[in-house]
């Protein structure tokens, strides 16, 4: 306790800007040690709860059906901002949340469009390769070689536009996109 009451009669009052001042008296000193003794206790205790929560956060968060939908969500609404990097971001978390959600092939669809939205049909085959491997030729991205195709179309980048429409079609012969890609397909050449 003597360090203690030393030190806090040091802080409280001697040799502050150069001026000596008189000590705290011993037992006030007692009272500070016992005083900032249950302040140590009280935070303790109070940043043990905080971890029980940050761990039941965690926990319902890592778990919760209502949270991976909260996910697709926010990605889905920074999508529709136009805000297509953050949505590639919460997508991206998703899948590394929730590895055995209900929401995947929907989220690397959506990390896909951003790519398609912002102009980069690299990445987006990339992704769409990914996907194939990971998911199939799922009817849900029958829409992807339609919209690559389209975007280069846009670039005046003919000779890959054509490519991407063959592919989806060949992909996809019954997909929804198959008519609109053979029409592509034309203008392409004209």
């Amino acid at each position: 306790i003597g360090n203690d009451v030393y030190a806090i009669s040091l802080i409280s009052g001697v040799h502050v800007q150069g001026e000596i001042k008189e000590s705290i008296p011993i037992e006030d000193g007692e009272k500070i040690v016992k005083h900032c003794e249950e302040i140590r206790v009280f935070l303790k205790k109070l940043s043990e709860e905080r971890n029980k929560e940050v761990r039941l956060y965690n926990k319902i968060s890592a778990e919760s059906d209502v949270a991976e939908a909260g996910f697709y969500h926010m990605g889905s609404a920074f999508f529709k901002l136009n805000r297509f990097r953050e949505s590639r971001i919460i997508y991206r978390e998703l899948l590394i949340r929730y590895p055995k959600g209900e929401r995947l092939k929907e989220s690397a669809h959506g990390i896909i469009l951003t790519y398609i939205s912002q102009g980069n049909v690299d990445s987006a085959r990339t992704e769409y390769q990914s996907f194939i491997t990971k998911f199939g030729k799922d009817p849900l991205a029958d829409n992807i070689r339609f919209l690559s195709g389209n975007l280069l179309y846009e670039k005046k980048q003919f000779d890959e536009a054509i490519q991407e429409y063959k592919q989806g079609i060949q992909e996809y012969p019954q997909g929804k996109f198959v008519e609109q890609s053979v029409l592509q397909i034309a203008n392409c050449r004209f």
